[in-house]
């Protein structure tokens, strides 16, 4: 790789020569395209004891063979991911050493009788994901589950922060009489933390619904 120069001259069959022509080019290496993460199972929350398969698929440009480096995964398939919040990491390295961006995913180990997630201790509970610096937040999902005999007023939003705007925007909001799902795609490059919300105006919720997400990050 990088830059090299190749001289060449003529001879003809009584012994003279021509004069040298250089010829200059470069040779380059493209890294592996960023991975892309797969989770099974791919709920934002698991249950605890639960085998995760976690993998990874990148492309290389100039068809080197590729090798992946991972952070916060114990196997490709495990169950010793520990109760509550998880984040795993990997980047796509090929065999001449160049490397891809890392990509990352956030998910929950946790269940209703096991914790692991937020429980709901009052009218109102905000879970802030402060993101990972350098990457933007492409999707996400934020859970609250029903629980037994609930019916209220309440509802539940999810805010992002726009790194181009350096203002929270209102994502996802929606009213429910008890507990609440909401999953987005989201463009790459523009919201580097997330806010999820949840109200309820009644008692009997408290001290029992899980609350749990999950989100996947692209680094430029």
């Amino acid at each position: 790789m990088g830059n090299h120069t190749v001289y060449v001259r003529a001879k003809d069959a009584w012994g003279l020569y021509s004069d040298w022509t250089a010829i200059s080019f470069t040779v380059t290496n493209s890294a592996p395209t960023t991975p892309v993460i797969t989770r099974t199972p791919d709920g934002n929350s698991i249950a605890p004891g639960v085998a995760i398969t976690i993998t990874a698929s990148s492309t290389d440009p100039d068809g080197d063979a590729i090798t992946y480096v991972w952070e916060g995964r114990p196997a490709q398939t495990s169950t010793a991911y520990p109760l509550g919040k998880n984040v795993v990491r990997v980047k796509a390295v090929d065999s001449t050493g160049a490397e891809s961006p890392w990509a990352a995913i956030v998910f929950f180990v946790a269940d209703p009788n096991h914790g692991g997630g937020m429980t709901l201790t009052g009218p109102e509970s905000v879970i802030l994901e402060q993101g990972i610096a350098g990457a933007t937040i492409t999707s996400y999902t934020f859970t609250v589950p029903p629980v037994d005999g609930h019916s209220g007023q309440d509802y539940g939003r999810v805010r992002g922060y726009n790194v181009l705007t350096g203002q929270w925007d209102q994502l996802d909001y929606q009213t429910t009489t008890n507990g609440i799902t909401f999953s987005r795609t989201l463009a790459a490059g523009i919201y580097s933390q997330l806010e999820f919300y949840y109200y309820t105006n009644h008692t009997c919720m408290y001290n029992k619904s899980n609350i749990t997400y999950s989100v996947t990050f692209y680094f430029q």
